[in-house]
C-alpha cells in the first residue's frame, strides 16, 4: 500500500529573514528622506533646477560602477561587517550633508555615500540569499523587496516632513537612523563562505545572462532614477499635496504585485512575465 505523499515547505518567514528585512526597510527609510528633499536643498544652495537632480546622478553613478569592486569587497572583508561599516559610513555622511554648504564638496561626499550604498545593497543581496530556501527563492525575494519598498510609500512623508525644521534636523536624524541600522547589523549573522579554488577567467566569471538581466534593470532604473529626483519639485510647482504622493501611491502598486506574481514566477514561464513587466513600462509621451 502506498504511503500518501506529504509536501512539506521551508519555512520563508524565519528571524534570520525577517531582520534583514527590517534592515533594508530601515535602511531604504533613510535613504527615500534624503531623496526627495536634497534638490529641494540644493536650490537653497543655489543651484538651477536642472542642477537640482545631479546630486541623484552622482550617487547613482557612483553605486553603479562601484557594484563589483564592493561586493568583492564584502566577499573578502565579510558581508556582516560590510554592513556595519556602510551604517557608520551613512551616519558619517548624513552629518556632513548638514554641515557642507558647497555643491562641489556636497557632491563628493555623494560619490563616496554611492560607493557605500552599492557595498550594503551587494551584502545585504548575498545575505538575504543564504537564508531563503531554494524552492522559495522568487518568492522570497519578492518579500525582500517589499520591504524596501514599502519604505518608499512613507519615506519621502517623513522626510518633507521634517524638512520642515529645517535641513540640519533632517540630516541628524538620518545620521540617529544610521546608527540604528550599524546595532541592528551586529547581531546578523552570517554563513561560513565556501572555500575559493583560485581566480576565473575573465570569460569565466563573466555570466552573459546575468548581464542581460541587469542592462534590462539598468535601462528601467535610468527613468526610475530620473523621477525620483524630479517628483517632489514637479509636485509642489503643480500644486500637488501631499508632495510625496507619487511615491506613496508607486509603492503600494508595487507591494500590491509583488504579493501575487513572485508564487507565480517560481512556477514557471520566468521570460513571459519579464516580457508582460517591461511592455508596462512603456508609456506613452504626454505632450
Amino acid at each position: 500500500m502506498l504511503e500518501p505523499a506529504t509536501s512539506t515547505r521551508e519555512p520563508l518567514l524565519t528571524w534570520p529573514f525577517l531582520r534583514l528585512c527590517l534592515f533594508s526597510f530601515l535602511a531604504f527609510i533613510a535613504a527615500f528622506q534624503l531623496f526627495p528633499t536634497i534638490p529641494f536643498h540644493l536650490i537653497e544652495l543655489g543651484a538651477s533646477r536642472a542642477r537640482a537632480g545631479t546630486f541623484l546622478t552622482v550617487y547613482t553613478w557612483a553605486s553603479a560602477i562601484s557594484a563589483p569592486f564592493m561586493g568583492a569587497v564584502a566577499d573578502r572583508f565579510g558581508r556582516r561587517r560590510m554592513l556595519l561599516l556602510s551604517a557608520l559610513a551613512f551616519s558619517l555622511f548624513s552629518v556632513l550633508y548638514g554641515l557642507v554648504t558647497q555643491l562641489p564638496l556636497l557632491l563628493g561626499v555623494a560619490c563616496l555615500h554611492g560607493f557605500f550604498w552599492s557595498g550594503m545593497l551587494s551584502a545585504a543581496g548575498a545575505l538575504i540569499t543564504d537564508v531563503i530556501p531554494p524552492a522559495r527563492r522568487t518568492e522570497g525575494i519578492g518579500y525582500y523587496g517589499i520591504s524596501a519598498t514599502a519604505s518608499v510609500a512613507v519615506a519621502p512623508a517623513i522626510g518633507l516632513a521634517v524638512y520642515r525644521h529645517g535641513w540640519l534636523a533632517l540630516m541628524l536624524e538620518l545620521a540617529a537612523l544610521a546608527l540604528l541600522l550599524a546595532v541592528m547589523a551586529l547581531f546578523v549573522r552570517e554563513a561560513a563562505a565556501p572555500a575559493r579554488e583560485g581566480g576565473a577567467r575573465l570569460h569565466e566569471a563573466i555570466r552573459w545572462r546575468v548581464v542581460a538581466s541587469a542592462s534590462g534593470l539598468f535601462l528601467v532604473a535610468a527613468s526610475y532614477g530620473a523621477i525620483t529626483s524630479y517628483a517632489a519639485l514637479l509636485a509642489a510647482d503643480r500644486g500637488v499635496s501631499p508632495r510625496s504622493l507619487f511615491f506613496t501611491v508607486f509603492a503600494l502598486t508595487v507591494i500590491a504585485t509583488r504579493i501575487v506574481l513572485p508564487q507565480l514566477v517560481d512556477r514557471g514561464r520566468r521570460p513571459e512575465h519579464l516580457l508582460v513587466g517591461s511592455l508596462l513600462l512603456v508609456q506613452p509621451r504626454r505632450h
